[in-house]
């Protein structure tokens, strides 16, 4: 009696503990869209503006594991200063700008790139690009709506 009891928590401690591997070694699963926005102040200065948004795409009640708040801060620590540094620059009076996201998922690997042009207020088209390739597979290449 005493083996079987100890070979059933023996069980259950084995598939807690599979589970709990899995769940804080799991890959994330990131959803990314693409948030576009075109405007224009007075028919004057255009914007074409497209941001990449991304959240976490778990059950509601789970917190995210380690390993995918880690992925999804990378992708945050590069989105975020992109997204700041065109909002500034409309802010400050910018004449306009097209920029357009993509990405691609290629051997295990993401890439997502904002390119595209600013005009300055002098009239000067300065060509923009900002792209970086992370290490592992946002979400899968069917899901990736960039």
């Amino acid at each position: 009696m005493k083996k079987r009891v100890f070979a059933i928590i023996l069980v259950i401690v084995v598939i807690f503990s599979a589970l709990a591997v899995l769940y804080y070694t799991s890959y994330p699963t990131i959803d990314v869209i693409k948030m576009v926005s075109d405007s224009n102040d007075n028919f004057e200065n255009e914007f074409h503006d497209e941001s990449i948004t991304i959240s976490s795409a778990v059950v509601s009640f789970l917190p995210d594991s380690p390993l995918q708040k880690q992925k999804m801060d990378a992708v945050w620590e590069w989105n975020n200063p992109i997204t700041l540094e065109l909002t500034e620059y409309r802010k400050e009076g910018g004449k306009s700008y097209n920029i357009e996201v993509s990405g691609e998922i290629v051997d295990g690997k993401t890439t997502l790139r904002y390119e595209g042009y600013i005009i300055k207020e002098n009239g000067e088209k300065i060509d923009y690009l900002q792209e970086k390739t992370f290490d592992f597979v946002i979400c899968s290449e069917k899901d990736f709506l960039i």
